[in-house]
């Protein structure tokens, strides 16, 4: 069975820069209407994960995050995280290189 969660290769050599900069890093795909398909990546330290939010996988050791709800609409779905141009005001660390991440759905049925 294919991973949960998956990088890729452009969303694995961000998350290495990124890593190098800024230290131990974690993704979270929140289910909030504003948020959408963009999984924030954030600094270990600048986010606890709550009690409804479950651990999905890890991208290249970095774990990946979302909550109960949106793991179960998931159901047999994988999560591959691309790299797209964007200028976003995120929270998300990559947002300021012009750049965010972004969660695409893949059936693995």
């Amino acid at each position: 069975m294919p991973a949960p969660v998956a990088a890729s290769s452009a969303a694995a050599a961000l998350l290495g820069r990124l890593r190098q900069r800024h230290g131990p890093l974690l993704f979270h795909l929140s289910s909030g209407c504003c948020d959408g398909t963009a999984p924030l990546c954030l600094r270990q330290s600048d986010f606890h994960p709550g009690a409804s939010d479950v651990l999905l996988g890890q991208l290249e050791g970095v774990p990946f995050y979302t909550s109960r709800w949106q793991a179960q609409l998931l159901g047999d779905a994988s999560l591959l995280i691309d790299v797209v141009e964007s200028q976003s005001d995120s929270f998300s660390l990559e947002a300021a290189e012009g750049i965010r991440f972004i969660a695409r759905t893949v059936e693995t049925r």
